[in-house]
């Protein structure tokens, strides 16, 4: 969303109010072990995501040449982080970094 402000696109919707609220109910519901609320909150996550994403894929053709390359860069690494699954290798856990990468895990029971 902030970066199709930044390049003036104007979007249908923009969920500014409701992303933020979702991460944050993901987050709590996962730390109360309520994984099918933390799966629900989720999937609407994403589908809110996803909606913008493709509201900025028709308007990609307005923006200028040197802005366009950046914008395609991130349009295609919201695609892989919204169609990656969890047993895929090489997931992106990072919008902004793509270079991070999971250094180990844990079990619920054992934070």
């Amino acid at each position: 969303m902030k970066a199709a402000a930044r390049h003036g696109l104007k979007l249908r919707q923009n969920y500014n109010r409701e992303a933020p609220y979702l991460g944050l109910q993901i987050g709590r519901y996962a730390h109360a072990k309520q994984y099918k609320r933390m799966r629900k909150a989720l999937r609407t996550l994403r589908s809110r995501v996803g909606r913008v994403m493709r509201d900025v894929e028709r308007q990609v053709a307005q923006v200028a040449d040197p802005e366009r390359a950046a914008l395609v860069e991130l349009i295609g690494r919201t695609k892989r982080i919204l169609l990656q699954k969890l047993k895929d290798k090489n997931k992106l856990y990072a919008l902004h970094a793509p270079e991070v990468e999971c250094l180990a895990k844990g079990k619920a029971r054992k934070p």
